[in-house]
């Protein structure tokens, strides 16, 4: 993958970290740590322990999808949290739901194992103040990536209840409207509280919500002429969430363990326009869409 650095294979899953972390873990360690080497040392500490929690909650949705016979290609930990990149998921809520909850669980799960340990860890010793952090740390996780909110896995774990009642393009228009209203309701917040990150995470959530409503219409007027890995590489790579799963970015791709990730081999041509699929200005008439798509609305077109 561009731009990652390898870090090795954990249950065969190749692991890799984007080269922009380590920039930012040291911009913000300067500035944070100041002149204090030793407080530089704590926060360097810190966010080590923050991705290897990001990476324990990605092999847990890897291990779960790997159940169901679903290739995971690699982990990458990038600046927002991390990704499992999988083969395209089966529109099964049972599968859906048991993969997205697997990576809050396993963080939840971390944080119920070291509770006990403040039972006999010594009230203002830097044990106490470390597993108050690793506690912390898991409870943040699981409970931020269970909002209701695209590219989160709550906005996932919402598409397969929703799913089991309704068809699942229908199920994944109703899961965006909430995730658009999670987004705006965290975007007033942060600006009213003065965080203005928020505001930022708020518009990316909104901007995941809209690619993913429309991959799912493009694979639903797509039929067998859609290719996934094909499409995603077109739209720029959408999936990427903060901790949390997506479908595979490339067709192939190449992992040496001196050179890093490579790659795709060869040079990307979209699939030709084949029956029950869609030609590049399908594509551009989809992405002016908005509202319900009609079973017939390449006829409208034509007709108007």
């Amino acid at each position: 993958m561009r731009n990652t650095i390898p870090l090795g294979q954990l249950f065969g899953i190749k692991i890799g970290l984007h080269r922009f972390v380590p920039v930012l873990a040291l911009g913000f360690t300067i500035i944070a740590g100041g002149a204090n080497p030793a407080l530089m040392g704590i926060i360097v500490l810190y966010i080590v322990v923050l991705f290897s929690l990001v990476l324990l909650h990605e092999l847990g949705h890897s291990l779960v999808a790997r159940h169901f016979d679903i290739k995971v290609s690699q982990i990458t930990l990038w600046p927002l949290g991390g990704v499992a990149w999988m083969e395209e998921i089966p529109e099964d809520p049972k599968v859906e739901g048991l993969i997205a909850v697997a990576g809050p669980a396993v963080n939840f799960a971390l944080a119920l194992l070291a509770a006990p340990l403040f039972l006999i860890a010594a009230e203002g010793s830097v044990a106490i103040e470390v597993l108050k952090s690793f506690v912390g740390f898991n409870l943040a996780l699981g409970i931020f990536n269970l909002l209701p909110a695209f590219p989160m896995d709550g906005g996932r774990i919402l598409r397969s209840l929703l799913a089991t009642k309704m068809e699942w393009l229908e199920a994944t228009e109703k899961a965006v409207r909430i995730s658009r209203s999670v987004a705006f309701a965290a975007a007033l917040v942060g600006v009213f509280k003065g965080f203005f990150l928020v505001p930022v995470i708020a518009i990316y959530v909104w901007l995941m919500g809209q690619k993913e409503l429309f991959t799912m219409r493009a694979k639903k007027l797509g039929g067998a002429g859609f290719s996934f890995a094909n499409f995603a590489q077109a739209a720029g790579n959408p999936f990427a969430g903060a901790t949390g799963f997506g479908q595979q970015e490339s067709t192939e791709t190449v992992f040496d363990e001196s050179a890093g990730f490579e790659e795709p081999q060869g040079e990307f041509t979209p699939p030709a326009p084949s029956r029950g699929g869609f030609s590049e200005d399908d594509i551009r008439k989809l992405e002016g869409f908005r509202g319900r798509l009609s079973r017939d609305w390449k006829d409208e077109e034509s007709a108007s």
